[in-house]
């Protein structure tokens, strides 16, 4: 654990990414600002990273002040700035059809899933797949007799009655029902489901995503031959269906600028001895442990090493025409995750058990600890440029699938949420795990209800060890 004395370290960006529903812009973020500050102790500020200009930012204030007549604020936390990414007004076009689409492809799937069993099954999905069908079988029995009934009726009349009766019922409830359950279930059916009817819009939110990290890394003033970053750090935030689009985002811009990051393999070794219970040991020399928190120590001493003269707020010299020093930024230190559905990958994220595993093996979904390389530098995390883009200069880089060398997972599950879980099982014992109490028989309350710390009980420990993440104290 580090020293709650240290420093508080350069101006640093909180991106919250929202989950499903009828978001409105920066709502969710005030709720979730608002569980860490007190009113009076943030500004709001123009969102010049969003490509909407409904969105604005928060910025903390600081006052540290000598004078006993003023009162200080927030002297424990870093320069700070709070985003939302909000992705809500790229998805639209939903109807019924893709949501009866992706339920059926869950619920057949799923029948699968649970009969392979297994540790990355959900224990959850063990009744609530059955449930599912029982509820659909149950609405179809119910129709069919319905209609059986009204067909074998005595007379006409009462035939009419009903399907008039039914005809205004169905006019007065179609737009809010419809509405309701496109706008909140359509949101998961339509990003989770990656058939053609979807990729558009999962690209829009995706590459949207991606630009706003590119923006945080990139944004910089000059002078001359000198450059002067405004950021330092950067933590990501997401909240239900939002948390796998901070997984794809983080995942996606990695890959975009992990062939400029030059790295030192030496500085790896600590990391790299850790096995996380994964069954691969790393390279000859180094002694294996399961300590996870000695990992995660060991993941933000790497991020330190990568960001070691790349302050923030600081001019610093280069050569434009050369090298850049934004090609060579990674800010991102923490993933932080809230009632995050990848507890159901093999039925979210794949087709099935045995297809995960796939997937995982070829380092298409990218795990914690990252996956070794098994030919070109057995046992350890880092491999030469060559191997994984060609350019004319060649040196040690992280590959496209090992950004949590550096990155800090944090998982944070109710017990009850319906939707979140545990992730360790599916993405590596590195993710750091929190299971929290939920309200009995409120699985929404919890599942809505992480930074709600007056009205949940176990909120107040969520917020608790969120804020040291925020704070740089863990």
């Amino acid at each position: 654990m580090a020293d709650d004395k240290k420093s508080n370290g350069p101006r640093q960006a909180v991106v919250l990414i929202h989950g499903i529903g009828e978001q409105r812009p920066t709502e969710t973020l005030r709720g979730f600002v608002g569980a860490f500050l007190e009113p009076g102790s943030y500004h709001s500020k123009p969102d010049t990273l969003s490509d909407t200009y409904e969105m604005r930012r928060l910025k903390l204030r600081k006052l540290d002040s000598n004078d006993p007549q003023v009162q200080s604020l927030n002297t424990d936390w870093p320069e700070t700035d709070f985003y939302e990414y909000y992705w809500a007004h790229q998805m639209y076009g939903t109807s019924i059809a893709h949501i009866a689409s992706w339920l059926w492809r869950v619920l057949t799937q799923g029948v699968g899933v649970i009969r392979t069993g297994g540790p990355r099954v959900h224990r959850r999905l063990y009744w609530l797949v059955p449930a599912v069908w029982m509820f659909v079988l149950a609405g179809i029995a119910a129709a069919l007799i319905f209609s059986v009934k009204q067909l074998t009726a005595p007379s006409g009349i009462t035939l009419g009655v009903g399907v008039a009766v039914l005809a205004v019922v169905w006019a007065w409830l179609r737009g809010p029902l419809l509405g309701k359950l496109t706008d909140i279930a359509g949101d998961a059916a339509r990003y989770l489901d990656i058939n053609p009817k979807n990729i558009t819009r999962r690209y829009d939110i995706i590459r949207g995503g991606v630009d706003v990290l590119r923006k945080l890394h990139t944004d910089h003033d000059e002078r001359g031959n000198e450059v002067m970053y405004r950021y330092g750090r950067v933590v990501l935030v997401g909240h239900s269906l939002g948390s796998v689009i901070a997984y794809d985002i983080l995942k996606f811009y990695w890959q975009e600028v992990n062939g400029k990051v030059k790295v030192d393999p030496a500085q790896f070794a600590a990391l790299e001895s850790y096995e996380g219970g994964n069954g691969k040991a790393p390279a000859p020399g180094l002694p294996p442990h399961e300590n996870a928190v000695k990992f995660r120590g060991d993941q933000h001493a790497a991020w330190l090493y990568l960001n070691r003269e790349k302050p923030a707020g600081v001019a610093m010299p280069y050569q434009k025409d050369r090298d850049p020093p934004h090609d060579a930024r990674w800010l991102i230190s923490d993933l932080v995750t809230l009632g995050c559905p990848l507890t159901y990958a093999p039925l979210l994220m794949a087709k099935g058990v045995e297809d995960l595993t796939s997937m995982i093996a070829l380092r298409e979904l990218p795990t914690c600890p990252p996956d070794r390389s098994k030919h070109l530098n057995p046992g350890r995390f880092s491999v030469r440029l060559s191997a994984e883009i060609e350019r004319i200069e060649d040196f040690d880089v992280l590959p496209q699938s090992a950004q949590f060398a550096t990155v800090r997972w944090t998982n944070f599950y109710f017990d009850n949420d319906p939707i979140g879980g545990p992730l360790a099982e599916n993405f590596g014992k590195g993710v750091d795990d929190h299971a929290l109490k939920g309200p009995a028989l409120r699985p929404i309350t919890a599942h809505v209800g992480y930074w709600n710390k007056h009205k949940l009980k176990d909120a107040p420990r969520c917020v608790e060890h969120l804020e040291k993440i925020l704070k740089n104290r863990l």
